[in-house]
């Protein structure tokens, strides 16, 4: 009899879990009107010139804005792979978008690390002018529905939009990891990693509005200390037009 009682019980617990989990699987992002900044770095745990780079984006952990007035993305590539050290997070597609904003004329050469702000490059850092480019436009209200594995997503725009050209993009972040690096021009360090790209899918709008499947949760998500959910409309040029973004655990609290 206490044998089956426990198994109630344990049935019960696990019940209770699963209700739980399915009460957290759900939560929305909303911007304001006005544009949120979005900066992108392009980086590798292979060069040499990236570590403080990376480490100017996770001062942004503790900006008081964050996901507010911007939104930092952190796109390692691959094409430093070679060189001694495989970058553990690169991937070739986010070299391919590198050089797509080379070819759309966003930013002058491809190299790292790289800074592009709202579709533009950035070489304020080098400068050691750590203040972002300010931006006035006021595009309109984004807003994401998240039900994990789904979501939905529409756009309130502000003026005049060509639905056609225009792209929702979801990335999952993932932040706090460190990597111990044993090759290569970083050989010996222990690098701090934070607003990671971890993966990343585009979306065309279906009567101005998009739903679909939320990119997925890779192996790498388990190293990450925290997760955060982003989306952003780009139009043909690659550029940002609105952002919204904020920790998975408080989208789904």
């Amino acid at each position: 009899m206490r044998k089956h009682q426990s198994t109630i019980k344990r049935w019960i617990a696990g019940l209770l879990i699963i209700t739980a989990n399915s009460a957290l699987a759900a939560g929305q992002l909303t911007s304001s009107s006005e544009a949120t900044t979005v900066l992108e770095l392009y980086t590798s745990e292979g060069c040499s010139s990236c570590p403080p780079a990376d480490q100017y984006v996770t001062q942004l952990v503790n900006h008081p804005q964050l996901w507010n007035e911007v939104i930092p993305l952190v796109f390692h590539v691959d094409y430093w792979d070679y060189i001694g050290w495989k970058d553990q997070f690169a991937s070739s597609e986010y070299s391919q978008r590198q050089r797509k904003h080379r070819s759309l004329g966003n930013v002058r050469s491809v190299y790292t690390p790289g800074f592009v702000v709202d579709g533009k490059e950035w070489r304020g850092w080098f400068s050691r002018n750590n203040l972002l480019p300010t931006n006035n436009k006021k595009p309109g209200v984004l807003k994401l529905n998240i039900s994990e594995p789904g979501f939905s997503a529409q756009f309130d725009a502000e003026g005049s939009v060509d639905w056609s050209e225009l792209k929702l993009n979801i990335a999952l972040l993932g932040a706090g990891f460190q990597s111990k690096v044993k090759a290569g021009e970083n050989r010996g360090k222990i690098l701090q990693h934070d607003f990671v790209v971890l993966s990343l899918k585009s979306y065309s709008p279906s009567n101005g509005e998009w739903q679909g499947q939320l990119p997925a949760l890779t192996a790498k998500s388990q190293g990450a200390e925290r997760l955060a959910w982003v989306a952003w409309l780009s139009g043909r040029n690659n550029k940002p037009i609105q952002a919204v973004g904020n920790w998975r655990d408080l989208v789904l609290k």
